[in-house]
């Protein structure tokens, strides 16, 4: 991080959202920031925990904002904000917090280059902010898809859905097989067999595909659309997160609540 110097001590402003907090010492907080600029940082705030502190509501998760950074012994220290959005339709339900949850979490547990801190945090607070009010499975589902896809595309990871890697032929109907890295696709009498003879790879059906591949160009406003049908959403939704797990830890907090409550 570079400082500039905007009065004594040396400031530096980063524009980020806080992914994570955690309790240091008697009162104080150590926030996570991500910004298109910044990057991953950790962040001491002095006092937080204190009934009186003005910096309480800005260094909890999903606050978004002008964040104003001293250096630190240890740590850049947290003297003010300029909260922007504070996302609290995220936070108005269990179902899209656990989302959000989850959507700051993948950020805080992946580890992205620098030149995409950008379009990251854009995706990632756009999400946020599109999260729907509704608050039904099908909706939230189909919003985790579409960030799935789109961190998998960033990330150069996104499955190849629409052609057979070995004969090169659109996978239009009948039963298809992922690699075991969800990487490729492949035809029924194409996929690799095993010793008995039967298909080697992760079986789904060419919808399945079909919805993925329609997943590479959908813009984020318009995940509500028709681009799988209600049967097959789950089953998109666990191929996606399956190859998500390569880039991060799997066994994320919020994940496992979405599975085990909400049936995820």
């Amino acid at each position: 991080m570079e400082w500039r110097a905007y009065n004594s001590p040396v400031t530096e402003i980063c524009y980020a959202i806080v992914c994570a907090a955690r309790e240091s010492g008697e009162s104080d907080r150590i926030i996570t920031l991500f910004g298109p600029e910044c990057g991953k940082t950790l962040v001491m705030v002095k006092g937080a925990r204190k009934s009186k502190s003005k910096l309480a509501g800005a260094s909890r998760p999903f606050c978004e904002g002008k964040f104003y950074l001293e250096r630190g012994r240890a740590l850049p220290l947290l003297t003010g904000v300029e909260v922007s959005r504070a996302h609290r339709k995220v936070q108005s339900a269990a179902a899209t917090l656990a989302l959000g949850s989850l959507i700051l979490e993948i950020l805080t547990r992946s580890h992205w280059p620098e030149d995409l801190w950008e379009p990251v945090f854009r995706l990632t607070v756009n999400s946020l902010a599109a999260m729907p009010e509704s608050r039904e499975s099908f909706a939230l589902t189909k919003l985790g898809c579409v960030v799935w896809a789109k961190l998998l595309k960033l990330s150069g990871e996104f499955p190849d859905a629409a052609h057979c890697e070995k004969c090169g032929k659109p996978v239009y109907e009948g039963k298809a097989f992922f690699d075991r890295d969800i990487q490729h696709i492949y035809h029924q009498k194409c996929a690799q067999v095993d010793s008995r003879g039967e298909p080697f790879g992760i079986e789904t059906g060419s919808n399945i595909c079909g919805a993925i591949y329609r997943l590479y160009d959908l813009p984020l406003k318009k995940y509500e659309e028709d681009w799988a049908a209600d049967s097959d959403l789950k089953e998109v939704e666990r191929l996606l997160w399956r190859k998500m797990e390569s880039l991060i830890d799997a066994d994320l907090k919020s994940r496992k609540f979405l599975r085990d409550a909400l049936g995820w």
